[in-house]
């Protein structure tokens, strides 16, 4: 039986979240960063930039660890800068 190459060919875009400031992209557009095996993906040198600054103070770590709908309902709306500014306080 003859299947045509095309068929196979299913390229599904895949989106990938910013582990700074979360936005959702396609691959193609975003920046990664491979740390050991890990790849992590940012909208641009910026974010990695400020990923890379802040991932080991405390608070900051624990925040960017947590999921998207996790640290919406944390943040309660601001942008993880707003909480670094505040002082890494929820109000």
């Amino acid at each position: 039986m003859f299947i045509p190459r095309n068929t196979h060919k299913h390229s599904v875009l895949k989106l990938v979240v910013c582990r700074w400031c979360h936005e959702h992209n396609l691959k193609k557009h975003m920046f990664v960063v491979r740390d050991g095996p890990i790849d992590r993906w940012f909208c641009d040198t910026n974010c990695a930039a400020k990923w890379t600054e802040n991932r080991h103070c405390i608070g900051v770590a624990h925040v960017l660890k947590m999921s998207s709908s996790i640290r919406q309902q944390y943040l309660k709306g601001k942008t993880i800068e707003e909480f670094i500014s505040n002082g890494m306080k929820v109000e």
